[in-house]
């Protein structure tokens, strides 16, 4: 172990980590984080994935390639 290690105790971290977390939580209003409902013009933004399907095509087996898309504004798919 290093010199410059800190050879204190999990617990006593964990404490002085509690201590502080309940020493700085704000009300709301007081200037603390807040969650902004994040807006989009339609066509400015979308998410994109893609997947493997297995399906049935004129019985045979078969494994399809997909892309999913969905508009963020409107949530359309």
């Amino acid at each position: 172990m290093a010199q410059e290690d800190y050879d204190g105790s999990y617990d006593s971290v964990r404490r002085y980590a509690a201590r502080w977390r309940e020493e700085t939580k704000t009300a709301p209003g007081d200037g603390g984080t807040a969650f902004v409902l994040l807006t989009l013009a339609p066509g400015e933004a979308f998410q994109f994935d893609f997947s493997h399907e297995d399906v049935e095509v004129a019985g045979q087996p078969l494994r399809a390639k997909a892309a999913h898309v969905r508009l963020c504004a409107s949530r359309a798919v």
